[in-house]
Order: structure tokens, then C-alpha cells, then sequence
């Protein structure tokens, strides 16, 4: 992933969605923000309980930062539902799952050890962003994304490319009750007791979706492991949220 700066605010961009002018994506760490312990600095998250204001404020940097109208984003539930993004100002409610082929309309993940999914089309010039934990892989929101690009826009698996936000990595991806929470067939993703390598199995769900291997990116940074840059919920439990988001700009069918 390549690191990126604008005054304190600092961010991560997919090397594969490098040299594409109307789309802009992101992951925006937690630098150069006005929320106090324990959500310093760039709080996303407003799920917590950091003020709103700072949350507010935080996001209208970033819609400012990448010229997007409006910044979408859903009440995550862990779950798999989607909503498609049709209108300004659409009401979104419960989803983990945003998709659009609106300009200037950024649809915002939050996270912390969970994952961030981006999708796009380049053909049909359409987008998604999915929130996926555990349960998220359990429910496979991967081939659901899927399924409603296509179902929505026409998407072919194939055309599609994905990249995956820094997330929870194998040695603290930790499931003592694994037998009970996950199918058997995840089982095999068990890299030492008890610890789960999500990484390969979400490239494996993808895959299975129809995603080519070579259009999936996966940041393979662990945010347990990195306080300086990640929230982590199981290495700090009350904490900030990071953001993943994309969307296009005003000259996307230029």
C-alpha cells in the first residue's frame, strides 16, 4: 500500500486502484485528528463514545480531502444486508454493505480489526464498500457483494477489483471457541491453536465468487499489531474507528 499525506491527515491507497483519475479510495489512519484518549486522534467511528462533533468534523475533512458531495456510510450490524445508493441523502439504516454508481458520493466502512472491502467495476463503472468481520466471512458478505453488483449493475465477477482494508492478522485473530462460531469448512484456515489466517480465506471466498486472484489486494497488515496507525477493538476494546471509503469524482465518465 503506498502511504499518503495532506497537512496531519494521513491515509493508505491500493497500489491496484493507483492510475484510475475518477476514483478516489482510501484508508485513513487514526493521525492528525482532534479526539482525545482513548480515540486519538482521527476518530471515524460514530458508533463510540467520542463526541459527535469530533466525528463530524473528522468526516467532513475527508469528504473535503477527496471532493466527494457526500459521505454514505451504514449502521453496521455484522450481518450481510445491502443497500444501493441511488439518491443524495438516501436514508441507508442497518447494512454492511454500500453500493453506488452516483458521483461525488463516498461510501464510508468503519473498523477496527474488521475488514474493509472495496470493490469496482471498471467496465460499468460502479462501486461497493462491505464491512466484514467473523461473522461477516461466516455469512460470506464477499459472494453477496457480488451478487448484488451484478444484480444491480451487471457486474461480471471477472471484471471486478477488490481490495482489502489492514485488519486483524493471523497471530491475533484468536477463536477459542472456534468449533462453536465458525463451519467446519474454515477450520482448515487454523495456522496455530486456536488462530485463524482471515486473510486466506477471504481471498479464498472471493475467489470462489468469481473474483480473479490477480485483482484482489490484500493490505496484509494486522491492526492489533499497530497501535501508532490502527484502532484495534481486541487489543483496546474502548477505542476510535478507522475509515475505509471510495468513491468517484465529478469526472468519472469523462
Amino acid at each position: 500500500m503506498l502511504r499518503k499525506k495532506s497537512g496531519e491527515i494521513e491515509w493508505l491507497e491500493f497500489e491496484i486502484l493507483q492510475g484510475i483519475p475518477h476514483l478516489k479510495a482510501g484508508v485513513f489512519l487514526r493521525h492528525g485528528g482532534i479526539s482525545q484518549r482513548p480515540y486519538t486522534s482521527f476518530n471515524l467511528g460514530a458508533n463510540t463514545k467520542d463526541l459527535a462533533e469530533h466525528v463530524i468534523y473528522h468526516r467532513k475533512q475527508v469528504q473535503e480531502l477527496f471532493h466527494f458531495k457526500e459521505i454514505v456510510t451504514g449502521n453496521q450490524v455484522h450481518g450481510v444486508h445491502a443497500k444501493w445508493i441511488q439518491r443524495l441523502k438516501q436514508d441507508v439504516g442497518n447494512c454492511d454493505i454500500l453500493l453506488t454508481d452516483l458521483l461525488e458520493t463516498g461510501l464510508l466502512v468503519t473498523h477496527a480489526d474488521c475488514q474493509a472491502a472495496i470493490f469496482y467495476d471498471p467496465l460499468r463503472k460502479a462501486i461497493a464498500n462491505t464491512h466484514v468481520g467473523w461473522r461477516g466471512n461466516v455469512g460470506n458478505a464477499y459472494r453477496e457483494t457480488v451478487r448484488v453488483m451484478h444484480k444491480a449493475f451487471g457486474s461480471n465477477p471477472a471484471d471486478l477489483l477488490v481490495c482489502i482494508s489492514p485488519s486483524l492478522g493471523p497471530k491475533r485473530a484468536e477463536f477459542k471457541e472456534y468449533k462453536r462460531v465458525f463451519p467446519q469448512a474454515f477450520w482448515k484456515y487454523q495456522v496455530t491453536p486456536f488462530h485463524f489466517d482471515l486473510w486466506a480465506l477471504t481471498k479464498d471466498q472471493l475467489e470462489e465468487a468469481g473474483v480473479l486472484s490477480s485483482h484482489i489486494e490484500i493490505a496484509r497488515m494486522c491492526t492489533y499489531c499497530n497501535a501508532e496507525d490502527f484502532y484495534s477493538y481486541r487489543r483496546d476494546q474502548i477505542t476510535g474507528r478507522n475509515g475505509t471509503i471510495i468513491g468517484f469524482t465529478e469526472k468519472a465518465f469523462d
